[in-house]
């Protein structure tokens, strides 16, 4: 009777384990989801860099919800909440909060698949209901306000925390999925209003300073965006790098073997003209032609490292086979390596260093690409080998060095120039 005892014993114990794994196998589905978007930054890359990933002033989803730093702007989104429910009642006056509760609860496996990690609440209901109300009616009310400031009046005015704001929402632990947000807009305002992703558009140039900030006003008058393929704000940002320079997928394009770019310092020596590329408003459109190298401006100061870490990350994790930003940054890390290249780029007004000093910016340049992996072809190959090449000319030395050295006088330098035309035509 003892052996039938412990094996009974043992048959119940395996059968706990059994179960305990199966509701691990279960809840893990999510992490797996082919529609997981929200990407958790892994603590190897966080340690030591936490300022450029958690948010400063405002939580957005499940990652940093209830942070007691963040306390401050909970309380806030309540009286935004508010505000957004009256206006929402002008139009509709049968909508009322119940409606979005409703809509949240109905919604809740497709929000939560979203998210790489699994979304665990103490009160699990009733705290993911009232932090995505919360949070969406706080980021709707947010841009309407900027699009008619005296209709959609700000509950509570703190223009000192706003670039901090700003800047957490575009952290990419720190996001709701876009549908949430339209879904919200939809259900509050129906059809009285333009599209939502005019709102959206329209704050996200307003209050950035995002390298992409020139082909995000690009997008607001085209109308390209179909909304219903945003993920969420970070994904809109660079969905709008994209755009504008009409980006194939890589196996569409004849990309030579990786090559990447000398410094900027050797290809200024070797006779390359640096100048900014104003012909486009996409920060990815890098052109060389004719010795000329042309790069759109990048401002760098204290927020654009924030955006550009989310970005790379989110690049790897979602957009590994086009990953058209991560080679932009990585083209800029080989140009720049000494303050001497950093001068290059700043003359020629392609950098500019809001950052502090020479060393600063290339510490930002250099450091930003910990981490972040080439999966893909280099998406600057062509331009690469043909700056490569173009420097290794002894003509194109040379006339460098005369004009560096001996022309200082301008009809000096134009002289130079019909040489150039003459022997090398």
């Amino acid at each position: 009777m003892e052996i039938i005892h412990q094996q009974s014993e043992t048959t119940i114990l395996l059968d706990q384990e059994e179960i305990l794994m199966q509701k691990k196998l279960e809840s893990s589905s999510s992490a797996s989801s082919d529609k997981c978007c929200i990407y958790k930054i892994p603590e190897f890359i966080l340690k030591g860099n936490e300022k450029h990933y958690k948010p400063s002033v405002v939580s957005i989803g499940p990652a940093y919800y209830k942070d007691q730093s963040l306390e401050t702007m909970q309380h806030i989104k309540w009286i935004y909440l508010k505000h957004f429910l009256i206006h929402s009642q002008n139009v509709n006056k049968n909508r009322g909060l119940k409606d979005f509760i409703n809509y949240v609860k109905g919604s809740n496996g497709k929000i939560c698949g979203q998210y790489q990690e699994q979304i665990i609440f103490p009160n699990e209901c009733n705290d993911f209901v009232e932090m995505v109300v919360l949070d969406a009616a706080f980021l709707v009310y947010l841009f309407l306000n900027n699009w008619c400031p005296n209709k959609w009046p700000i509950p509570i005015n703190q223009p000192g925390l706003m670039p901090y704001i700003n800047k957490d929402l575009y952290l990419l632990e720190n996001q709701l999925p876009f549908f949430v947000l339209q879904d919200f807009f939809d259900l509050a305002f129906g059809n009285v209003f333009q599209p939502f992703i005019n709102f959206t558009l329209a704050y996200i140039h307003n209050h950035t300073n995002f390298p992409g900030v020139k082909a995000i006003h690009h997008c607001m008058h085209t109308n390209k965006i179909d909304a219903s393929t945003i993920n969420h704000l970070l994904d809109l940002m660079r969905t709008c790098c994209c755009l504008p320079c009409n980006l194939l997928p890589r196996n569409q394009l004849n990309l030579p073997k990786d090559t990447f770019p000398s410094t900027a310092k050797r290809l200024f020596d070797a006779g390359v003209k640096f100048e900014v590329q104003d012909s486009s408003d996409s920060p990815l459109n890098i052109t060389f032609e004719k010795g000329k190298l042309k790069i759109p401006k990048l401002v760098l100061d204290d927020f654009t490292e924030p955006y550009l870490r989310s970005i790379l990350f989110f690049e790897q994790c979602h957009y590994s086979k086009n990953s058209y930003i991560i080679d932009y940054i990585f083209f800029l890390d080989e140009l720049i390596d000494t303050v001497e290249d950093v001068q290059v780029l700043d003359r020629s007004e392609i950098i500019q260093n809001d950052l502090g000093s020479d060393e600063d910016a290339i510490k930002f340049i250099n450091k930003i690409t910990a981490n972040v992996n080439l999966e893909c072809k280099f998406y600057y190959s062509g331009i690469s080998r043909d700056l490569n090449e173009y420097a290794k000319t002894h003509w194109n030395r040379w006339l460098a060095i005369l004009r560096r050295n001996y022309f200082n006088h301008p009809w000096a330098s134009y002289i130079c120039d019909r040489c150039n035309r003459t022997f090398c035509s």
